[in-house]
């Protein structure tokens, strides 16, 4: 192998490593004025109206100055902190302009989270309405007394959870595919968790939950001291980009087996 076609492989590895945005249904990096209020907030895009009203109490979501990063995402903003601790909890929606959920289709959602000091029980996003509706499905973080999880939940059933390692301070990437059946009324979901760029740490199923067909609801469903970013619902996952080091390891190895093959055949 000669050394022009490693640099050739490297250049093409190294435009592959480069972070790319990925097109969306809607998408908010919560580029909002610093200590306000999120609710009635109408930036980002792909939105049908601004946020509405945080309940059971208002106002319950905050805009932090300065966004969540994570690597290998591009981001932009800044971000939202629920503003009051502990386990008590608050929701607020939002609507897609583009509907969702259609029969034989896939929609993913995302969004960046931090586990703060004296983080509660939830840190999620529910599509198809609000949580506990029976045609509506949360997924993200839930913290009890027995640990900390990866979960999935429809309505009022217990959450499906799988052990997930979060701490607060720490930024993770939360991603869901929702799957619906050829009917529309049924979906098959499957949530991941990122604490790196590398891949996934951990993953949980949830097959066959009630669904209402196509819709547009997006809701932020929080326990206190979360911070949440980079809100994702389209076609596709943003998934994030592999480590720059890897390029450098695979151009290492390319040069080495590029010294050998000279050798080799300058001997021939």
């Amino acid at each position: 192998m000669r050394l022009s076609s490693v640099l050739l492989v490297l250049a093409v590895l190294a435009t592959a490593l480069v972070p790319v945005a990925v097109s969306a249904q809607a998408v908010d990096d919560f580029a909002y004025v610093p200590a306000t209020n999120l609710g009635g907030q109408n930036g980002g895009s792909g939105w049908a109206g601004p946020w509405g009203s945080s309940s059971p109490f208002s106002p319950a979501f905050t805009i932090t100055s300065g966004g969540l990063t994570f690597p290998g995402l591009i981001t932009s903003g800044n971000a939202v902190r629920t503003n009051y601790s502990g386990s008590s909890w608050a929701y607020i929606n939002r609507f897609t302009s583009a509907s969702y959920g259609a029969p034989n289709s896939s929609t993913w959602v995302q969004f960046l989270v931090r586990p703060d000091t004296g983080f509660g029980q939830w840190g999620s996003m529910v599509l198809g309405g609000a949580y506990w509706a029976t045609n509506s499905v949360t997924v993200g973080l839930n913290s009890d007394n027995t640990g900390t999880y990866l979960y999935i939940q429809q309505g009022p059933n217990p959450p499906i959870r799988t052990p997930f390692a979060y701490s607060a301070g720490n930024t993770y990437l939360v991603q869901a595919k929702f799957d619906i059946d050829g009917t529309g009324s049924l979906v098959n979901v499957k949530a991941y968790a990122w604490v790196n760029n590398i891949m996934p740490t951990a993953s949980v199923t949830a097959n066959g939950l009630n669904w209402s067909g196509v819709g547009n609801s997006l809701q932020l469903y929080s326990s206190g001291d979360y911070t949440y970013d980079q809100f994702h619902v389209g076609d596709t996952p943003d998934d994030p980009v592999p480590e720059a080091g890897t390029m450098v390891a695979l151009g290492s190895f390319l040069s080495m087996g590029g010294v050998f093959l000279r050798r080799r055949f300058s001997k021939s």
